[in-house]
């Protein structure tokens, strides 16, 4: 058994993470789900840490969108990603914990349709249906958790509130994240990246293999070297204190 001595990462959302560390961390955490896929599986309740709004078994109807905002049951504490290594001893290295909700389909190709998870890593396709209709989602809404994950380490705030995230699924508006991580220096890779994995359509969601194969998460650390414009990735990969590395790098001989 591991022990984890720095806890959730949770913990560690106090500030903002530059998008060089969220890159990094959501390498790992996309490698990991596309395991769990492969064999699978799907996690369902992907998120930082504990958690007080963890939906598990209700019903929402689009007349309800208040009871999204319900306080959770007293067991739902539970902590997902855990950190191993964190700068600026190591590197970032998470691993994904809690499996007490996933899931093995028997075909790889299995719908599920129990309503859990934890609302504001919760893909929409799980918070909305007609009224009677039962949930129906995949693998796909692991990747939407991914991504929520992202914008919470990066901008400090939920991808969506609930209104925003109706008029996203249901009536095509515009995905909101867009403005608060250009605001915050996101570069094109990331915020690409993130509206891949967040898409209205789950079946036009990269996968936890692409995802993982994807330029922002494969950025060669190396190759800083020989980058002309640091700002690629944003004003967060390399701190005015540092003139060649990050924080959450080693130094570049």
């Amino acid at each position: 058994m591991e022990y984890f001595p720095h806890g959730d990462l949770e913990r560690f959302l106090g500030q903002n993470f530059s998008e060089l560390e969220t890159s990094r961390i959501a390498s790992q955490v996309a490698k990991g789900l596309g395991f769990m896929h492969r064999y699978n599986f799907i996690h369902r309740d992907l998120k930082p840490g504990v958690s007080y709004y963890t939906a598990s078994l209700f019903s929402w109807t689009l007349m309800f969108l208040p009871s999204m905002l319900a306080p959770a049951p007293a067991n739902s504490e539970t902590k997902n990603l855990l950190v191993f290594e964190k700068p600026p001893e190591k590197e970032w290295w998470v691993k994904i914990s809690d499996f007490g909700i996933s899931k093995r389909s028997t075909d790889g190709n299995e719908k599920y349709s129990t309503v859990i998870g934890t609302h504001e890593y919760m893909a929409p396709e799980i918070h909305f249906r007609g009224r009677g209709d039962k949930a129906s989602y995949t693998v796909a809404a692991d990747m939407w958790s991914l991504g929520a994950l992202c914008v919470r380490m990066m901008t400090g705030k939920p991808a969506f509130d609930p209104a925003e995230l109706f008029g996203y699924y249901r009536q095509g508006q515009a995905f909101v994240p867009e403005h608060a991580l250009k605001s915050n220096g996101t570069s094109q890779d990331g915020r690409n990246f993130i509206r891949e994995i967040m898409g209205p359509v789950p079946q036009l969601r990269l996968s936890a293999q692409e995802a993982a194969k994807h330029p922002w998460t494969t950025f060669s650390y190396q190759s800083l070297r020989d980058i002309n414009e640091p700002s690629r990735y944003g004003r967060h990969i390399l701190p005015s204190k540092y003139n060649v590395t990050c924080s959450c790098l080693p130094p570049l001989s």
